[in-house]
């Protein structure tokens, strides 16, 4: 073996541990999360009656948890394509809950529109929308990698052209219904905010909201933006990275 060829196995056995050493550390902070909270959660929703709000805060949790469970489970011959259509199937749901979310927090804040809301969730469905075309449009198998071992592949059947495409129209989407969200939310409780400073009166969940909010869509702009710079155009996805937002 070449030094060239002996450089370039080794960064490819590096780049592969660093994303094991990723997908464990994350999954080991959601199982951590899941199990410091579910005293909370059993006080909290189990022992009073269950709402339509309880069941859509306790599937986030649960699916989070699935998910996990998924992204770890060994990868066989025959188990590749199931694991793959069930992934997706938690992945859309998903998708579904933080839609269906941000839409409630507009219609929360924003005097109770429909118009908006409605907006809102139009604009973060995209994403469902995308991916299941995403899926039906593919074909799922495995290969034997010589340092992953059993690697589940997800194969595009449309160009890699689409493939971006539609990977601009999904963040696009989302920045603009995250945009919306977060001025709607200045435009709520920027003049709260302003009469309670000018009475001194200390009204943390209003600063909260203009501080957290700016905060958190600043970070997400910033994620939309790395994966649009650093996603390839190749038609061929392993499992862990498949789909046009996940």
């Amino acid at each position: 073996m070449s030094a060239q060829s002996y450089q370039a196995l080794v960064q490819a056995y590096s780049q592969l541990a660093t994303s094991d050493y990723i997908s464990a550390a994350a999954a080991s902070l959601v199982v951590y999360e899941f199990l410091i909270t579910m005293g909370d959660e059993i006080n909290i929703i189990w022992k009073r009656p269950v709402t339509a709000t309880d069941i859509l805060f306790c599937s986030v949790r649960w699916c989070m948890l699935l998910t996990v469970a998924l992204e770890l489970a060994p990868a066989t011959q025959n188990s590749c394509a199931p694991l793959e259509i069930v992934s997706w199937i938690v992945t859309l749901v998903q998708f579904f809950q933080v839609a269906l979310f941000s839409a409630l927090r507009v219609f929360a804040i924003g005097d109770r529109s429909y118009v908006w809301s409605l907006t809102i969730f139009a604009l973060s469905m995209v994403p469902f929308v995308t991916n299941l075309y995403n899926i039906v449009e593919s074909k799922y198998g495995s290969f034997q990698d010589p340092l992953a071992g059993m690697t589940c592949i997800q194969e595009h059947m449309f160009s890699a052209r689409t493939f971006n495409m539609f990977m601009y129209i999904t963040r696009g989407s989302l920045v603009l219904a995250d945009t919306i969200v977060l001025v709607l939310t200045w435009i709520k409780t920027f003049g709260n905010w302003k009469t309670t400073r000018r009475l001194n009166i200390k009204v943390s969940l209003t600063t909260c909201l203009l501080r957290d909010g700016t905060l958190y869509f600043i970070a997400l702009l910033a994620m939309n933006i790395t994966q649009l710079l650093t996603d390839g155009n190749s038609a061929v996805r392993p499992r862990h990275v498949h789909g046009v937002d996940s």
